[in-house]
């Protein structure tokens, strides 16, 4: 592993610091591998406003450490330290939108990935822990295809490989957020197409990019024919820059159709991004509940009946008894209302476009249902998808596998929950539905001799 390099993006958006906590985010990319293999890049970036510094001598003293693990089929596949550093002479130096890129690199085959990074406020020794689940796509073989879109806040030239982010004569800096605005109102992308088909005649040998920005729901905002360029061979490096500086505050997709000419086949890839302007947000308060109820909407405008149904039975830890009579008693369109109205009123910063709380519990909830579902409960019904969706993921994690002496459990701790709390789920029936047995959280089961009573065989 190369070492770790860290980069100072000064952006100069607008990003409230969260007290307490770091703010952090984590994007990742897939390219084509050696063999069958894919080429997985893992981006990282956290806002230097939020990192604690203590006094030191000199200045003011402050580091992260990200620790990430790469899961496949239950086999931790990878794993990563990498360390940030920051040291100022004083708080001046610290100013809002200065953000730390950093990234992670291996090859993995084709399957579902989880990735798992822990990052410690060295200072505090606080740590949070950030899960996502990826499906990884092989970008082998002999079709056309694209990789993963990656976005960026630079893209440069550069002639010889120094740093982790430098590939194929370019420095790319990732922008793990997504995040763009007036402040920052180029979007940077880079992307790669494999597999063109060549022949002798040069003028075949070309290829076009198409750029379309589009809404959530799918409407074209944007329509962009990029120039038609000469294949440089089999692969070519696609990057560039997008002017998003007129697009208001909101949630955007980046479309990129790429047309061989010889063969006139088009292979695409979609990125998500959001825009987001301080300055949009300077409103009356009834404009700002009016948008963000119409944003709300359009994210279940689409739903059934059925789906909406299905969807409210999986917000049953958070919603009231209340609200579970009401909603049984409304038609589809009620039911849609009362969703939109749920998430509303516990948006916990209803002054800024996105709902947190809305976005972690979907987050969570789509892993709950993609890793743990076994035939006998949906993931979310389960008791690890209950404590997820309820206390978000565990700042370490215990698995232990089937033995001879042992059924399978896993033991969660939660350092800042309650002061420090663990939950141990043991597979009882040894049918991979691991049910909670024991914790120290105010509330839940306890048995502090759950290993005696539920782990043997």
């Amino acid at each position: 592993m190369q070492h770790p390099f860290w980069f100072i993006l000064l952006v100069c958006l607008i990003i409230a610091p969260v007290s307490g906590k770091i703010k952090f985010d984590l994007d990742w990319a897939q390219f084509r591998g050696e063999g069958e293999t894919v080429y997985l890049e893992i981006y990282y970036s956290a806002v230097r406003q939020t990192i604690t510094h203590k006094a030191v001598i000199g200045g003011l003293w402050g580091a992260l450490r990200i620790k990430t693990k790469v899961i496949q089929s239950n086999q931790e596949v990878y794993h990563d330290s990498l360390f940030i550093e920051d040291f100022v002479k004083s708080e001046n130096e610290i100013n809002p939108g200065q953000t730390f890129a950093e990234i992670s690199q291996l090859l993995v085959p084709a399957g579902k990935v989880i990735i798992q990074a822990a990052v410690t406020d060295l200072v505090t020794n606080s740590t949070t822990t950030y899960t996502d689940s990826l499906q990884v796509m092989s970008v082998s073989g002999e079709d056309f295809n694209l990789s993963s879109i990656e976005m960026c806040s630079q893209i440069s030239p550069q002639a010889q490989r120094e740093k982790n982010f430098d590939k194929n004569g370019l420095r790319v800096i990732p922008n793990a957020s997504g995040l763009y605005g007036k402040s920052l109102p180029r979007l940077f992308y880079y992307l790669e197409a494999y597999n063109f088909s060549l022949t002798e005649n040069a003028a075949e040998n070309s290829y076009q990019a198409h750029y379309r920005i589009k809404t959530p729901s799918g409407n074209i905002i944007r329509d962009m024919p990029g120039r038609k360029s000469p294949k440089p061979g089999k692969t070519a490096v696609i990057y560039g820059s997008l002017d998003i500086s007129e697009l208001t505050s909101g949630a955007y997709k980046l479309q990129i159709d790429v047309t061989d000419f010889q063969t006139g086949q088009v292979a695409s890839a979609e990125k998500d991004f959001i825009i987001y302007n301080q300055d949009e947000f300077v409103k009356s308060p009834a404009a700002i509940e009016n948008e963000r109820q119409l944003a709300t909407a359009e994210r279940y405008r689409d739903m059934s009946e059925a789906e909406l149904d299905r969807y409210f039975q999986q917000l049953h830890y958070l919603a009231t008894n209340e609200e579970k009579t009401i909603f049984k008693s409304l038609n589809e369109t009620g039911k849609r209302n009362l969703i939109v109205e749920f998430w509303i009123k516990r948006d916990p910063t209803p002054e800024t476009p996105e709902n947190e709380l809305e976005m972690r519990y979907n987050q969570l909830l789509k892993y709950a249902n993609e890793t743990y579902i076994t035939g006998v409960r949906k993931g979310w019904e389960s008791d690890r998808g209950r404590v997820l969706l309820l206390y978000g993921p565990p700042d370490s994690k215990e698995i232990q596998q089937a033995g001879v002496d042992t059924k399978a459990y896993e033991v969660w701790e939660y350092y800042s929950l309650d002061n420090g709390v663990i939950f141990v789920f043991v597979d009882k029936r040894r049918n991979g539905d691991f049910e909670l047995v024991h914790s120290t959280k105010r509330g839940e089961i306890y048995e502090p001799e759950w290993q005696l009573i539920y782990a043997r065989p």
